[in-house]
């Protein structure tokens, strides 16, 4: 699913698909206890 954002990388298009791997990869900032919680539920 291509998006395009003109406040992002000047309006290019761009799939999340592609990127959310790695931005789950550099953006984990929640502590280990926040998912337990979310899996205890």
């Amino acid at each position: 699913m291509a998006i395009i954002d003109k406040r992002i990388d000047a309006g290019k298009a761009f799939d999340w698909g592609r990127t959310s791997e790695e931005y789950a990869k550099y953006r984990d900032i929640y502590p280990e206890v926040f998912y337990k919680k979310i899996v205890d539920r």
